[in-house]
């Protein structure tokens, strides 16, 4: 799995 969909994971959920 792609580290860009990690990170965009982490940040929605720390938005969240």
């Amino acid at each position: 799995m792609p580290s860009l969909s990690l990170r965009e994971t982490t940040m929605k959920h720390n938005s969240g």
